[in-house]
């Protein structure tokens, strides 16, 4: 009798747990918070003085760490775990959850990167949405801890469960409201977040006497190039064109996409000396790159006319500073395409 009273004062205390657990990850959408109170929550009912979350990259095919708690690793340090290999790994790539009593002494684990510092008895389980994996949750007591039991891992298993359905709302959420600011083919920012910074960068360069130059271009021809290549192909050249651009950038630098196949980019502190010289490369690697052809395989090219305009030199509002650099891409394209040209061109 009284051993089944303990069992059921284990099965509500758990039940408890993962209810507190599940009401508190969705009381947010942020992922980095859910992903930061589900580790701390994890410790705390677990008696665990370390633990990470790995988050798995499909495209990368890898686990990266999105959050960490007892370990060396400074807060926004990159790592990155590839499916199989140590422990985040081997839990990923099988997706089932592991009870290890002592990492040290167990042979098929070489631990690296973060890993390095985890000691002691381990757990690990998968987060899954329905067999697809979201990402790998690691915890462990330490160098001489005590050992975990297999409710311990039963228990982790169910909190990584009811976690990975408020991750993946949480990832959603995100990606809904960066489809409000991004261009859905390029990720860059869009027509009304470009505008939108433009008047805030313009603003402080106003306040603080700095220069702002704006560029504006144009990709060449690329009506004809889609219906040369096929949309699909369009898509990649407008991708990789983007790429393109921002390589050129700087990180205090915004790159829009304005137009279907129109770009921006704000240049804050920037003379119109400077924003030649950055219109002149982008210009000249757009020229240079060989973009998707019809088959994949057969080398498209496009070009760019691009159009300068800086403040204070050229004009004072956005509206004018937009006005000049559209008018001097214009220029571009009837002195010929694939150039730059500014105010004094016009």
């Amino acid at each position: 009798m009284l051993a089944r009273i303990a069992q059921l004062e284990d099965r509500n205390r758990r039940l408890e747990i993962l209810y507190e657990t599940a009401r508190d990850l969705s009381s947010t959408l942020q992922v980095g918070e859910v992903l930061d109170r589900l580790l701390d929550r994890t410790l705390q009912v677990l008696r665990e003085s370390v633990g990470c979350i790995l988050i798995h990259s499909e495209t990368q095919g890898v686990l990266y760490l999105r959050s960490s708690r007892g370990l060396p690793w400074r807060r926004g340090g990159r790592f990155y775990m590839p499916l199989g290999e140590g422990i985040s790994g081997w839990v990923g790539a099988r997706r089932e959850a592991l009870m290890i009593p002592d990492v040290n002494a167990d042979a098929r684990f070489v631990l690296r990167g973060l890993e390095r510092d985890i000691e002691g008895p381990v757990l690990s389980a998968p987060l899954l949405v329905r067999d697809s994996l979201i990402g790998v949750m690691t915890v462990s007591r330490g160098p001489g801890g005590e050992p975990h039991s297999h409710e311990d891992l039963e228990l982790l298993e169910a909190i990584a469960s009811h976690a990975a359905v408020e991750i993946e709302n949480a990832k959603l959420h995100e990606e809904t409201v960066a489809l409000r600011y991004l261009d859905v083919v390029t990720r860059l920012c869009n027509y009304t977040t470009f505008q939108k910074t433009l008047l805030r960068e313009l603003d402080r360069a106003d306040r603080y006497g700095r220069s702002l130059s704006v560029v504006l271009m144009d990709l060449d021809d690329f009506k004809q190039y889609n219906a040369c290549h096929g949309h699909a192909r369009g898509d990649e050249a407008l991708q990789a064109a983007a790429d393109l651009i921002v390589a050129q950038a700087r990180s205090s630098d915004t790159v829009g996409r304005i137009g279907a196949d129109e770009f921006g980019v704000i240049l804050p502190e920037s003379d119109t000396k400077s924003a030649n010289l950055f219109a002149d490369k982008v210009c000249e690697s757009i020229a240079a790159h060989s973009f998707p052809g019809p088959a994949g395989d057969v080398p498209g090219r496009l070009t760019a006319s691009i159009g300068v305009a800086s403040f204070p030199f050229d004009a004072r509002t956005a509206i004018d500073l937009l006005d000049i650099a559209e008018s001097a891409v214009f220029e571009s394209k009837f002195s010929g395409k694939n150039r730059v040209s500014g105010i004094e061109d016009l």
